[in-house]
């Protein structure tokens, strides 16, 4: 176990190091359209999230599964196949979404002059399967070098992307429309140029082997399987903000929209103790090893939770500053949205870890039944809760959190047989419940006095979390 935490640390610490700059890039860009035009762009992420999860045919989960089972230079074979069929598709879906913009904005909600950003979303959409195929591809290989240069890379082009469009230059004179086009055009193009460079500089050493046929049926047979599943769990990620469209103004759609993608950066904790999991399950189910599963769950799980305790004390005390200083006073009311909507997060990733217990035993239909009745749970609550403002919305995610992630975890217990531990669900609660009374009496502390709590309870937090990691390191 010590080497795979060592190697979970290192990959987490620099997944957590990459997307930092993104909460400050994401607040400067809300800043630069507004509210409304924030909420039409969420839109827009919900069409880019189902185009990349259709157009990856399911490909990256097929290589998180596949690839850690077979030597470097036939995964290298398989990695190559699937980058080639997922350009395929994508320029396809591209196409597809220049000539039925319109069609598809009405579908979506958008106005009749917002359809353009479609496009934009689509090339975004390209993007994506490029990220999803390298990084599945790396951790299923457990290349931590390689895994660290994308994620660099990544990182550079989106955050540069940003300040030079949206920043006061020759590009200032660009409606807010055609900079966020401009964005996408940009990030995908310089992906398409650095990540190719990086594959030729990562396979000098190693000639990769052709997919052969069955491998590429192998490839495809998984991946179409989990398609539907995976179209449905992207479209979970962003179906509050489309059910919320269809009951509430543009600017309420927007501030919620940023408070989830502030909330959604709380995946660095998964990314921690996660990153390198679905590997390391899927080599142990083959092994017929469900003991040893068992317990790297509940390893993980445990030192998941101390840092969550550290990450929602912050974030009851300070997520007000964190909202004025990323994207201002105008989206004020994304504050509490943000810390609500993190609980609903940690909820997925303390319980979501089972999904790879399904994932693990090719338990398709499974995987597809909880996310339809996530997905089914999403819209009915948060359009029926919707008109009473943003705040209410994101307390039904919670509900809706719970009911879909208590169903997940009975499912996996049918295909691996690895129960939670008692005392962490316990801890879990304890960390929820004391989260909720922090953020409720910070509510009514002054900022000097917030930082005087944080002070006391902080470092504390901090101390108990790195123990916690060096010790499963050590």
């Amino acid at each position: 176990m010590t080497g795979y935490f060592k190697k979970n640390l290192v990959v987490g610490g620099a997944e957590i190091l990459c997307r930092l700059p993104y909460i400050f890039t994401l607040g400067y860009m809300a800043q630069q359209v507004g509210p409304a035009l924030f909420g039409v762009w969420a839109i827009v992420v919900v069409f880019q999230g189902l185009l990349s999860a259709l157009a990856g045919m399911g490909l990256p989960s097929a290589l998180s599964v596949h690839a850690p089972v077979v030597d470097e230079a036939r995964a290298r074979g398989y990695l190559m196949f699937s980058v080639m069929v997922g350009l395929v598709a994508s320029l396809a879906g591209i196409a597809l979404t220049w000539l039925a913009d319109v069609p598809l904005g009405r579908v979506l909600g958008l106005g009749p002059g917002d359809t353009g950003l479609l496009v934009a979303g689509g090339l975004l959409a390209l993007g994506t399967i490029l990220d999803s195929l390298f990084d599945a591809y790396c951790k299923a290989r457990e290349r931590v070098g390689a895994q660290l240069a994308y994620l660099g890379t990544r990182t550079a082009i989106e955050v540069a992307a940003v300040l030079v469009i949206f920043a006061p230059t020759q590009w200032s004179t660009l409606a807010p429309e055609a900079k966020l086009f401009a964005y996408a055009l940009c990030v995908v193009t310089l992906k398409l140029f650095g990540y190719g460079a990086l594959a030729g500089l990562d396979g000098r050493h190693v000639r990769a082997v052709p997919a052969a046929g069955e491998a590429r049926a192998m490839l495809l047979r998984y991946g179409t399987r989990m398609l539907a599943a995976i179209l449905v769990m992207r479209f979970a990620s962003q179906a509050a903000r489309f059910a919320l469209g269809l009951s509430a103004p543009d600017e309420v759609v927007g501030v919620y929209a940023f408070g989830a993608s502030l909330a959604a950066y709380l995946v660095f904790l998964g990314y921690a103790i996660y990153p390198l999991l679905l590997t390391r399950v899927s080599k142990l189910h083959a092994e017929n090893a469900t003991d040893e599963i068992g317990r790297l769950f509940g390893l993980s799980q445990g030192v998941y939770l101390r840092l969550l305790a550290l990450a929602l004390a912050g974030l009851a005390l300070f997520s007000g500053d964190i909202i004025a200083m990323t994207a201002g006073a105008a989206f004020a009311e994304a504050a509490g949205v943000l810390f609500v909507l993190a609980i609903a997060v940690s909820i997925d990733h303390f319980f979501g870890i089972y999904e790879f217990s399904m994932m693990a035993g090719q338990r398709h239909r499974s995987i597809l039944l909880t996310h339809v009745f996530h997905v089914t749970l999403i819209i009915g609550i948060v359009y029926l809760l919707g008109g009473d403002g943003p705040l209410t919305a994101a307390w039904g995610m919670v509900a809706a959190a719970l009911l879909h992630n208590g169903l997940r975890y009975l499912l996996a217990q049918r295909s691996i047989r690895a129960p939670v531990d008692p005392i962490n669900v316990l801890a879990f609660a304890g960390v929820i419940a004391c989260a909720v009374l922090l953020h409720n009496v910070a509510g009514g502390l002054e900022l000097l006095q917030r930082v005087a709590v944080a002070v006391i309870i902080l470092p504390g937090l901090l101390v108990y979390s790195v123990r916690g990691l060096l010790k499963c390191a050590a």
